[in-house]
Parts: structure tokens; sequence; C-alpha cells
């Protein structure tokens, strides 16, 4: 099961303005913001490489070939940042913290990629899950859909982890870096604004 970590932003952030009591109107720009710099450009992007012959595939595993597309990918979630901004109202705080967090460490992993092939499938699917167990646990309060949706987020980690091992996409070590750096990094900076009174 191979999920492209494109889609799980736009996701998050919508799941996230849903939990923080956004009017439909205004999760519905959300969707329409995210999809289009997170997942939309990006992707198009990407298969624009490959056409032109500078990736051999979308998931661009060769790790020499993977910097560009990242930090390309990079700026343009930057350019999200002011949009995602004017979008919101209700949920601002946790959709901009989130999104913000995105960016920034999607420009880690980047880097990090230059020197080791970090999978970016394990870091977004376990970042997916452990963001919206985080967000649960601050805010006291069930994000839309529940346990289903917890649920749901659970079993995708061990099937897309199955997946890039069995595809020999990747090493155990780079999954299980990729694993760890989703599993603690953006839960603990949203743990930190927590504790600065920022969201929730």
């Amino acid at each position: 099961m191979t999920i492209n970590p494109l889609v799980l932003p736009p996701l998050l952030l919508s799941l996230s303005a849903g939990h923080a009591g956004a009017s439909p109107d205004e999760i519905q720009l959300v969707v329409i913001v995210s999809s289009m710099f997170f997942l939309v450009i990006p992707f198009s992007y990407l298969v624009a490489l490959q056409k032109l012959g500078k990736i051999e595939s979308l998931e661009a595993r060769d790790r020499s070939k993977r910097s560009r597309p990242l930090f390309v990918g990079v700026f343009f979630l930057v350019l999200a940042l002011p949009a995602l901004w004017f979008a919101t109202e209700v949920s601002r705080p946790i959709v901009m913290s989130i999104a913000g967090f995105t960016a920034l460490n999607s420009l880690v992993l980047a880097i990090v990629t230059r020197r080791f092939k970090i999978s970016l499938h394990a870091a977004a699917v376990t970042g997916f899950f452990f963001i919206l167990l985080t967000i649960r646990i601050l805010s006291e309060r069930e994000i839309p859909g529940g346990m289903v949706t917890m649920m749901i987020a659970a079993i995708i980690v061990p099937l897309v982890i199955w997946a890039r091992l069995a595809g020999k996409a990747h090493t155990a070590k780079e999954v299980a870096s990729g694993m760890l750096f989703g599993t603690l990094v953006t839960p603990l900076e949203l743990l930190g604004l927590h504790e600065l009174g920022i969201i929730f």
C-alpha cells in the first residue's frame, strides 16, 4: 500500500480546522488552499520532472535526485502560509501551526535527504497519526470522525511501512528514522505551543 505523502497535509489541515470549530466555508477554504499548495502544484512539478527525465518515478527514489523536488516543495509550502492565514479565522492558530511546522520540518527532511535517504512516506504517515493523537490529547476533544478517524490513521501506518520495505524503496534504518521523525518532531512542536498558550 503506497500513499503519496502529499495527500496527507490537506487532510490533516481540514480535520484540524473542523476540530477547531471552523465553519463549513472556512474548512472548504482550508481544503482548497492546502490542496493547491501542498498537493496539486508539487505533484504537477513532479510529473513535469518525470516527463523531462529528471527523475525516474514520482517517488524520486534516487537520493541524488531528490533534493530539487524537495526544496521546490518547501518553497510552495511557504507560499501557502499567507494564503492559509487569510483563509482562516476560527481555526487559524492550529492550522497555521501545523502548516508552519510542515514547511519547517519538510526543509529539515530535505536537508537530511542530501546525506541520508530518510523515508518520507514513513515520516508522513506516522506524523499524520501522532499529530492527530496529540491534538486529541492536548485539546481533550475528539477530532472529526472520532475513533474511526484515529483507527484509519493508525492502520495505514504499518501498511505503508510494510510496502516501503517490501518494495525495497528503503532500508529498515531509513524507514525507522522516518517513523521516529514523524512520531516525535511535530507532536513535540505542538506541545511546545500548547505550553506557551498559543494553541488549546
